[in-house]
Order: C-alpha cells, then sequence, then structure tokens
C-alpha cells in the first residue's frame, strides 16, 4: 500500500468552533463563494428585486433583457407589498413605504427584450398561475389583465418580446395617461386603434405581423397623436378616416397597402410633416396638394403610373421604383407656353422642393420642362435606370442645382455633355453649362444669371450673386404679413458681416401709406439660428431699426454691440450662446433704454452667466424670463467689492409670469422667496438641478403660483413623494411647517417689500422730473454758449452789418451771460455740500438702526440696501467735488 504524498486536510476541532463562532462553512474555499454570489446576484429573481427597488425610488420600472417569462411575478403588481410585511405594521421608522412609488404612480414600464413566447413560468416567486397569459383554446401569447393596476403609466416598452396580443380593452379603459406605445418586433395580427386612450401622442408598432387597425369603416380618434409607425408588417387597408389633428410623422412602409382612403389624410392637412408609403402596392393617384406642413414624402417601390399632386411647400419627395411616365402632374397650375405658373396673386410660383428622386420608372424622351422650371430650390436630381433621351435646357438654370444622377438613360442629344469625374459621377458644372448653351433663361427671377426687375446682369461673379441673394432675402423679408429676416444656414461663422445685405436694408422702397423708409425698416422679427456666429456689430442696429423679436439660439456669441439697447425688442432669444453676466449687466440690461422699457420675453438659457446684475430689475415690463442651465451660484443681493453696483435677487418685475433659474448651482436663493411676492402675476416657478440644500418655507405662501418645480436639489427635509404632487398642494405643505410666528414675520415682510415698491416708484418718478429739468437746464446753457461764442466768432460780421446799439446789448447780453455762470457754480457748491451733509446724517442714522437686534430680517435687509445706495451717493458727490 503506497503512502500518500498529499497533507491530510485540517478540520476544525468542534468544542473550538462553537467556542470561536467559527464553522465549517466559513472556511470555504472564498473563490467559491464569490461565484456563489454572483451567480444569485444575476439570478433573474435578484434583478427583478433590484429594479423593483428602483422603481420605488423613480417611478420607473425597468426590467428589460433579464430573461423575464410569463406570468409575471405578482411583485411587479404590487410594490409595496414587500415593505408592508417587512415593517409589520410598525410605521415609526424614516422611511415610510407610503413615500415610495407604488404601482398606481409608476410612469414608465420597460419589458423589452424578454422572450415570452418561451414555457410559462410556475415558479411560485412569480406568482400564481392562475393570471394566465396562453389563450385558453389558443398558443396566443399576451399579458394579462392585471397591467391595469398601472394608473398612471405614460410609457410602456413592449420592444422584441414575441407577444402575440396585448389586452388592448384593460389599457384602454385603465390607463388614461398612457402617452407611449413602444412595441416593435413582436407578432401582433391586429391593433383596435380606437379602443387606445385618447392621451396617446405616439405609437410605435413596425416590425410586426399587423393586418388590420380594426373596424376599416370606423372612425378612429386619437387627438394627441403625433408619430404613427407601422412601418414592415401586412396591411392591407387602412380605416376611412382618422381624426388625429397633431399628427407630424405617419410611416406605413413595408406593408401590402393598396389605396389611401381620401378621409384617412384629411384632418392631417395641417400637422403632418412625414409621410412614409415606400414599399407598398400603391396605384391611384394621391392628392397631398393641401398639406401645407409636409415636407418629406416617401413613395419608392409601388405601382404609381401618375406623380401624385404635392403641396409646394414639400422638400424632399421620393418616386423611385414606380411606372411613372411623366412628372407633369405635381403641380397645378402650370404653363406650357411660359413657364409662368403664378399664383392667384400674381406672384412666381417657386415650390420649396431640394431633392426629387425618379430612378428606375418608364420616363420616355424628356422630363416635363415646366414641371421642372419653377423648381428653383432644387439641389439633387436622379432620373437615373429609364428611357430619357434628353434634359430640358431650363435645368441648366436651376441655381441651386449641384448634383444630377443620369446613368442608366440612352441619351442621345446632350451624350457630349455628360462628363465624368475621376472620381465617379458626372461633371455638374459642365452639363449645366451645357444645357445654357441651348437657350435663354426662362422668365421670372431666381434663375441662373437672371436679370428679372433689376438684378445684376453679370452674375457669374460671386459678389454680383451674392448682391442678388441679398435682395431676394430682403424683399422675401419685408413683404407680406410675417416680416421675418432670416440670415441663417450662410455658413457664416466668427462675426456677421454681410455688406450687401446691410446696403439692401438701407435701401429705399414705400410703405403701405405711401411714406418712404427704408427696406430694415419693415421687418419685424430677425433670426439666425444654429450657426457660429460669435458677434455682431453696430451696423445692423442700424439697419434694422424696428425689429420687436431676435432669435439667435444655438451659436457662439460672446458680446453684443453696445448699441444693442435702442432695439425695441419684444423678445428676445439668446439661448444656447457665450454670453457672460458682464455683458447681461452692461448691453441688454440698461436703464432707460428701448430694450428695457419694451422687452417682454427673455431666453439666455445655456450660456456662462454667473450672476444676476441688480440692472435686471429695470426691466420693467418682463414677463418671461429663462435663465437656466447657467453657472448661477447665489441670488443674495449685495454689493460687489470690485464694481460697487448691485447682484443677485430684490422685489420688483411686478409683470413676472414665468421665471426659470432650474439647472444652475445655486445654493443660496437670499431673498428670492420673499421679494416674489411683488410679482402677483407670476403663475411659473421653476428651480429644480440647484444645489439648495434647505427649501426656504416662505415660498408656500406664493398663493399666485400653479406651476413650481423643487425637485433635484440636495436638500433632504422634504420628501420626494411632496415634491411630486401638485403645485396648491406644496405650497399648502411648506405654509403648514411654518410656526404662528413664521407666519406673521413673513406677512410683515410682504408689507414692507409692497411699502418698498410703492417708494421704488416714487423714487423713479423724481427721477424723471429730474432728467427733466436737467434737460431744461441743459437748453438754457446751450443757449448761453451759443450768444458767447457768436461775440468771440462772429464780432467782426456784426461790427459790419449792425448798428452800435445791436453790439451794445450783445455784449450785455454775454455779460449778463457770465455772471448767471458764475451765480450757478456758488449755488450748485452750496447744493452739493448740503447734499453731502444730509448724506453722511442718513448715513449716521441708518448705522444706528441696523444695531437694533431684533429687527425682521426683510426690515435689516431693507436698511442695509439703503445703506448702501447712501454709500454710493457719496462717493459720487465726493468725486464730483473733486472734479
Amino acid at each position: 500500500m503506497s503512502k500518500s504524498n498529499g497533507r491530510k486536510k485540517l478540520q476544525l476541532n468542534p468544542a473550538f468552533a462553537n467556542a470561536h463562532g467559527l464553522s465549517e462553512e466559513k472556511t470555504a474555499d472564498p473563490c467559491e463563494k464569490l461565484k456563489n454570489e454572483v451567480a444569485i446576484a444575476n439570478s433573474t429573481a435578484s434583478k427583478i428585486s433590484r429594479s423593483i427597488d428602483e422603481a420605488r425610488k423613480t417611478g420607473k420600472l425597468l426590467l428589460n433583457s433579464i430573461e423575464l417569462k410569463l406570468p409575471l411575478p405578482s411583485a411587479i403588481f404590487d410594490l409595496r407589498n414587500d415593505l408592508v410585511k417587512q415593517f409589520d405594521g410598525k410605521m415609526d421608522g424614516d422611511d415610510k413605504f407610503w413615500n415610495c412609488y407604488g404601482e398606481e404612480m409608476l410612469t414608465v414600464l420597460d419589458l423589452s427584450n424578454n422572450d415570452f413566447s418561451k414555457n410559462v413560468e410556475k415558479d411560485e416567486n412569480y406568482g400564481s398561475t392562475s393570471h394566465a397569459t396562453m389563450h385558453a383554446n389558443t398558443s396566443m401569447v399576451t399579458l394579462d389583465d392585471r397591467i391595469g393596476s398601472y394608473k398612471a403609466l405614460r410609457t410602456l416598452r413592449l420592444r422584441n418580446c414575441s407577444l402575440d396580443d396585448l389586452p388592448w380593452e384593460t389599457i384602454g379603459k385603465h390607463m388614461p395617461a398612457l402617452n407611449t406605445i413602444d412595441a416593435p418586433g413582436n407578432r401582433f395580427t391586429k391593433i383596435p386603434m380606437s379602443n387606445l386612450p385618447t392621451s396617446i401622442t405616439s405609437l410605435f408598432l413596425a416590425d410586426n405581423e399587423i393586418q388590420s387597425l380594426g373596424d376599416s369603416n370606423a372612425a378612429i380618434h386619437l387627438p394627441e397623436l403625433c408619430h404613427l409607425d407601422i412601418g414592415n408588417n401586412a396591411l392591407t387597408q387602412l380605416p376611412l378616416k382618422l381624426y388625429s389633428p397633431k399628427l407630424k410623422h405617419l410611416i406605413l412602409a413595408k406593408n401590402k397597402i393598396q389605396s389611401i382612403p381620401s378621409g384617412f389624410l384629411e384632418s392631417l392637412e395641417k400637422s403632418l410633416h412625414t409621410l412614409d408609403l415606400a414599399e407598398n402596392q400603391l396605384s391611384s393617384v394621391i392628392d397631398l396638394s393641401h398639406h401645407s406642413h409636409l415636407r418629406v414624402l416617401e413613395l419608392r417601390i409601388n405601382k404609381l403610373q401618375r406623380a401624385p399632386r404635392i403641396h409646394s411647400n414639400l422638400s424632399k419627395v421620393g418616386l423611385s421604383y414606380n411606372e411613372l411616365t411623366s412628372i407633369e402632374s405635381l403641380y397645378d397650375g402650370l404653363m406650357d407656353d411660359d413657364y409662368k405658373a403664378s399664383n392667384s396673386d400674381g406672384k412666381w410660383f417657386r415650390p420649396k422642393l431640394s431633392e426629387l428622386h425618379l430612378e428606375k420608372n418608364r420616363l420616355k424622351n424628356t422630363l416635363h420642362a415646366p414641371t421642372l422650371a419653377v423648381m428653383t430650390n432644387l439641389s439633387l436630381l436622379d432620373v437615373s435606370h429609364n428611357n430619357l433621351e434628353t434634359i430640358p435646357y431650363v435645368v441648366g438654370y436651376l441655381p441651386h442645382l449641384n448634383k444630377i444622377i443620369m446613368d442608366g438613360n440612352p441619351f442621345r442629344m446632350i451624350r457630349s455633355a455628360i462628363k465624368y469625374r475621376a472620381s465617379g459621377g458626372i461633371e455638374t458644372g459642365t452639363l449645366l453649362q451645357s444645357l445654357r448653351n441651348k437657350g435663354d433663361a426662362p422668365p421670372g427671377p431666381d434663375y441662373y444669371g437672371s436679370v428679372y426687375e433689376g438684378a445684376i446682369a453679370n452674375s457669374n461673379s460671386s459678389a454680383s450673386r451674392s448682391v442678388v441673394e441679398a435682395r431676394k432675402i430682403v424683399r422675401d423679408a419685408c413683404s407680406g404679413q410675417i416680416r421675418t429676416l432670416s440670415t441663417s444656414g450662410r455658413g457664416i461663422s466668427g462675426e456677421l458681416v454681410w455688406a450687401e445685405l446691410i446696403d439692401e436694408l438701407h435701401a429705399k422702397t414705400t410703405n403701405s401709406d405711401g411714406d418712404a423708409v427704408s427696406y430694415g425698416s419693415l421687418a419685424q422679427t430677425w433670426k439666425f439660428p444654429n450657426g457660429k456666429i460669435t458677434s455682431f456689430g453696430d451696423e445692423w442696429v442700424g439697419a434694422l431699426p424696428n425689429i420687436t423679436a431676435l432669435e439667435a439660439t444655438r451659436n457662439r456669441i460672446s458680446e453684443v454691440p453696445s448699441t444693442f439697447t435702442i432695439f425695441p425688442l419684444k423678445t428676445l432669444n439668446l439661448g444656447r450662446n457665450s454670453l457672460s453676466s458682464c455683458v447681461l449687466r452692461d448691453n441688454i440690461c440698461v436703464s432707460m433704454s428701448n430694450l428695457a422699457s419694451a422687452l417682454v420675453d427673455l431666453d439666455l438659457s445655456t450660456n456662462n452667466i454667473e450672476w444676476i446684475p441688480g440692472s435686471l430689475f429695470d426691466l420693467s415690463n418682463l414677463v418671461s424670463l429663462n435663465l437656466s442651465y447657467n453657472k448661477i451660484k447665489t441670488l443674495d443681493w449685495s454689493i460687489d467689492d470690485d464694481t460697487e453696483e448691485w447682484q443677485g435677487w430684490k422685489h420688483g418685475l411686478v409683470s413676472l409670469e414665468y421665471l426659470n433659474i432650474s439647472n444652475n448651482a445655486i445654493n443660496d436663493l437670499g431673498y428670492l422667496p420673499l421679494a416674489l411676492s411683488s410679482c402677483p402675476r407670476l403663475r411659473t416657478l421653476l428651480l429644480n438641478n440647484n444645489a439648495i440644500y434647505e427649501i426656504p418655507l416662505e415660498l408656500g405662501m406664493l398663493d399666485q403660483l400653479t406651476n413650481i418645480d423643487l425637485l433635484g436639489n440636495s436638500q433632504r427635509q422634504i420628501s420626494t413623494r411632496v415634491l411630486t404632487q401638485g403645485c396648491s398642494k406644496i405650497l399648502q405643505y411648506l405654509k403648514d411647517r411654518m410656526t404662528p410666528e413664521e407666519l406673521q414675520e413673513a406677512e410683515e415682510n410682504h408689507k414692507e417689500i409692497q411699502m418698498a415698491l410703492e417708494e421704488d416708484q416714487n423714487d423713479s418718478d423724481s427721477e424723471m422730473n429730474k432728467t427733466k429739468n436737467d434737460d431744461i437746464t441743459v437748453d438754457i446753457e446751450s443757449k448761453v454758449d451759443i450768444v458767447l461764442r457768436v461775440e468771440e466768432n462772429d464780432v467782426k460780421t456784426v461790427e459790419d452789418n449792425q448798428s452800435d446799439q445791436d453790439m451794445v446789448q450783445l455784449k450785455r447780453a454775454a455779460a449778463i451771460a457770465e455772471r448767471m455762470e458764475e451765480e450757478k457754480k456758488k449755488e450748485e457748491k452750496n447744493i452739493s455740500e448740503k447734499i453731502l451733509f444730509e448724506i453722511k446724517h442718513n448715513m449716521a442714522q441708518l448705522s444706528t438702526e441696523l444695531d437694533n437686534m431684533s429687527l425682521s430680517r426683510a426690515k435689516r435687509f431693507a436698511l442695509k440696501k439703503e445703506l448702501a445706495m447712501e454709500r454710493s451717493k457719496l462717493i459720487r458727490e465726493e468725486r464730483k467735488n473733486e472734479q
């Protein structure tokens, strides 16, 4: 018997193990133990448990991709059940279960990427099998009616779940807030759309086996629907009537639809933006001539023999792989003889079409020239793989056309003009030049080289083409009801410089009264969003003196011109730029300016603003203010040591209705909760996603609010459950937590703020009167100055042309003016000394009052403010005396 070389495994003495609390389990292999723990953590049950815990906090139950089986676990339909058992009837802890989200409060349910077609799970952990998910007489896989317990659900995601059906009736009755159903990649065969909740805004049902949308003779009413995607299904017909006046995107590609009922698209004339009917079996003519908001139309791979009738606002049309023989029917009213195609008001018809795809049709000989002639905005034309012999020469005059695809055609008449690049593709410039050599430009504006209505003849140069373009932009902007100048999409970066456009804005025209005015004075709105502009000069202010709205979002603007406040703007949107607090103070919030008195809506979100200048409160008519997504840290009202100017938030802005300062880094609200009592029209206050450590209870006194958001802050004293309730309940909760003494103090503070507002109004009136008196004084001084200049410069002329008596009177007037000047200086000195004495006396009194420790917070704030203002007056007077 051979002797073993291995050592015998040591074992614990049982008595020793009991004495020291050891066991065999604790001495097990740690790697094996870790593997077991990982396996347990990755199990479906553990994932469900973690998802439920997260749902209790966020209101979103995410169970996607966890190998979930049917029937669904009972625990996800009763989120508080485990918590009730855990507390065992004792509810004295800090984390009370009723503060969490329950199933009736969930907003999102995601069951995507779980293959429910596998065998039904019968484990007791997943609930009783009484909740059958298989139909009794069929093998259809569906969810059961327990899904109706999610009464507040807004989003239901069921992507790639292999479901055959859903309890549509339960969804329609018990989910009144449902907005989105996202369920592509299943096996649905029928969608009873008439049973869906009317709150639905988005339906994503692509890649199913849908054959019907319910009763084809019934009308579907989904008034909030914005996006409908039923692509790649088996639809053969559509309902006769669809009432969805907000629907923007309709995707019906890859089905078996043969015709579109006229009533199905009738309610979409003012809303539909995208219509995709590709890869169907359409053969009848489609009339979309009244769909003015439609921009993208895709009809490739159908059986169309005639082109659809479309609206002039369409920008992209795909008609590839059809049986078209002509494009003549695209636009109604075209004239074969002169290409005029003008509207009833006499203006030239110019559709906005930029891309037209006609490859692989049955087009013969040539294309309809009048239809192509009006497409002055066309940039891409694909007519490949047809039976064309030539292209109309008018194509050469389309100014924006930069790509033509013509492969697979038996061209004869223009074969010599077709040249290919070494990299592939036709040399478009050479072809267009060859076409232009065959004939003159059609009559009317907007063609290459056009001299229509005084345009510059030699438009081959880039400068002259820029003038023509500028002239067209200005003429379009200053005509019609909505006079909007748009300078976006020009590829300009850095400073906005366009001399030709400025000259055109200064050009003269006549207004409706027959008076001579500049074109720029007729513009009402100026837009240049989505660019790389960093600044624009004073010349734009002079060229557009009467605009009331400016939109320049998504640029890189870091400064505005010093004359910017001359603009009488009511709406100013400079969101998503690089503006600083100094620019806001110096060039936007300037007291007594046109901008300050006219501005109603101000949006400076997503900039580099770090503090709020006190001059913001000079915008007396401001109704909406958006300062979200900036870098503001405090709203405390105080004087900056360097600039000696006020910063923060104070009372004022009495017309304000909307205030958004969310998504900053605010940790101190200062006097904002009290100061907002001076805004009786305020309805919306957004303070979410800041660094507020303690929410002031005084906010509960703002009874005028209808919407308030305090979520996403650092505070911990108010639960999320409270902050997700309605505005009135949040305000009542804050107010109920105030003591009687705090309520009384807040009411007194509100009264003091109202008194301060009245004092500010009186000061403003006094300042205006002082300004008027100063103007009178300046006028007198100017007259005296004129007399003196007459004596100094025109004495000789007077001697030659005036009598000695007139000369004596002139010198006497000059002497009187000199004496008046001396007396004025003495009086000013006396007044200055008196003012200095009064200021110092007031400062001493204010300092004495501040020593009183029983002052309220609002009263102390008012005294500090008044003391700082007196200090500023003292500094100004002393500097004035030194001069």
